[in-house]
């Protein structure tokens, strides 16, 4: 039996006793009192289907971990298939095709035993290395296996439980990555440390810079070169990028953030008279694509032109309307965006039709902001507000010391160095000093 402290109490029957009437929730609760327990107690206590989603990797441990520690099991975690896979590691995860692949069907066809196997052992890891990183997880079980004939590690992760998978924002933000998420058909959707989804929900979804148009290039003529199969309409292609790019570079020099209008795209996006060599360049593109594939399975591979390809498809959508999002010239990159953000509710969370959304964290925006901004429908929203401290503080104020670069000096190192003693005379446990600098820290240290 889990003893819950008395603010997940409160939190948990607040949450629970709305689920009928609302459908979005922002909780707000101090750092460290226990939100990712909460999230947890939602599938292993109530039998809800949970998807959770974190910002970032080291932010999953915590679910795996409180998972293994209270309740002896663990959750199924959506990793970075570019990551794990077993033929090919990539950034551009989306072009890895599993359907086809002999270890996925080995993998599907041996579940659910398989997955239970898995749990124990992943079980006992966590227990026994304590470690913080799933990426270890695999590399440390799979290391040494067969990639002819081993598991697949992105599918068996997918399917360790059938009703409480984690993932990291991307998954959940980019449309060409969540399907498998909303395929999930999560009931309660849960998203931690809430208040970073603004600036995650801004980032790009495409870029190219110069550096990579002039990868691309190298990587025809590689093509070119080990096929003999010409591709002069990708270079052409690339030749009028190139141009567009270094214009609008000039114009606006090494800025931060420009919107480029719409009249200012490149014309092979603009000009209609452009679509059949786009149209070959995407053929180019696929057959270097395979190329690749063959050439360079189980290694790390990049594929520029793909990215290329990927940018002006994306731009064309947004020349058209199709799709809500700005380019921006940001520090010699050229980059896609959302900036409209009271459509961020609707883009993030209208696909997950049914589910119950959660907004988790210690510092979550207003009611007014939530709905005003994030578009977050007024009706549906229950705000559940139990502070952003939890325990209780005391505090020390100390004047005349100041660690601004022209005071540092031998008399103000001393004066730290003695408010240091005096903090840790008082202290009834460790105490933990944060410096501006290594040269601070040292100089404040010697005289301790």
């Amino acid at each position: 039996m889990i003893r819950l402290r008395g603010i997940q109490e409160r939190a948990l029957k607040e949450l629970v006793d709305g689920m009928d009437s609302y459908s979005v929730f922002s909780l707000q609760m101090p750092t460290g009192s226990g939100k990712t327990l909460i999230g947890l107690m939602f599938r292993y206590s109530y039998g809800y289907r949970v998807l959770a989603s974190v910002r970032t990797r080291n932010q999953l441990m915590p679910y795996v971990r409180d998972s293994v520690k209270f309740f002896s099991s663990i959750p199924s975690i959506h990793l970075n298939k570019g990551r794990v896979c077993l033929h090919m590691s990539t950034e551009d995860t989306e072009l890895i095709r599993c359907s086809s692949c002999p270890n996925r069907l080995i993998t599907v066809s041996a579940l659910p035993d398989i997955a239970e196997k898995a749990r124990s052992l992943l079980v006992r890891a966590v227990r026994e290395t304590g470690i913080n990183d799933p990426y270890v997880l695999v590399e440390r079980l799979w290391s040494g296996k067969d990639p002819s004939t081993a598991v697949c590690p992105y599918q068996l992760f997918n399917f360790l439980d059938g009703s409480m998978l984690v993932c990291t924002y991307p998954f959940l933000i980019y449309p060409y990555l969540r399907v498998h998420l909303i395929r999930y058909r999560p009931e309660v959707l849960i998203v931690d440390e809430a208040h970073n989804l603004e600036d995650s929900f801004k980032t790009a979804w495409r870029s190219i810079t110069y550096d990579a148009i002039a990868r691309a290039r190298e990587e025809l003529r590689e093509y070119e070169s080990a096929t003999g199969d010409p591709a002069d309409e990708a270079h052409e292609l690339l030749n009028l990028v190139e141009s567009w790019f270094l214009g609008v570079s000039r114009r606006y020099g090494h800025v931060e953030e420009k919107v480029i209008r719409t009249e200012e795209y490149p014309e092979v996006v603009t000009d209609r008279g452009y679509g059949s060599l786009l149209e070959a360049y995407s053929s180019v593109v696929g057959r270097v694509v395979r190329y690749k594939k063959s050439r360079y399975r189980r290694r790390r591979v990049r594929f520029f032109n793909y990215r290329v390809l990927a940018f002006l498809d994306l731009l064309s959508k947004v020349y058209r309307g199709d799709e809500d999002l700005v380019l921006v010239l940001d520090k010699g990159r050229a980059e896609l965006r959302r900036y409209r953000l009271r459509s961020l509710f609707s883009q993030l969370f209208g696909p997950f039709e049914g589910s119950k959304v959660i907004l988790m964290s210690g510092t979550m925006p207003s009611k007014n902001y939530l709905v005003r901004v994030w578009g977050v429908p007024s009706e549906e929203l229950k705000v559940i507000d139990l502070g952003t401290r939890f325990g209780r503080f005391r505090c020390r104020f100390e004047h005349g010391v100041s660690s601004k670069y022209e005071y540092r000096g031998d008399g103000m190192y001393s004066k730290y160095s003695s408010l240091v003693e005096k903090v840790y005379s008082g202290a009834a446990k460790s105490v933990l000093a944060v410096a501006p600098s290594y040269e601070f820290a040292r100089e404040v240290g010697r005289r301790l």
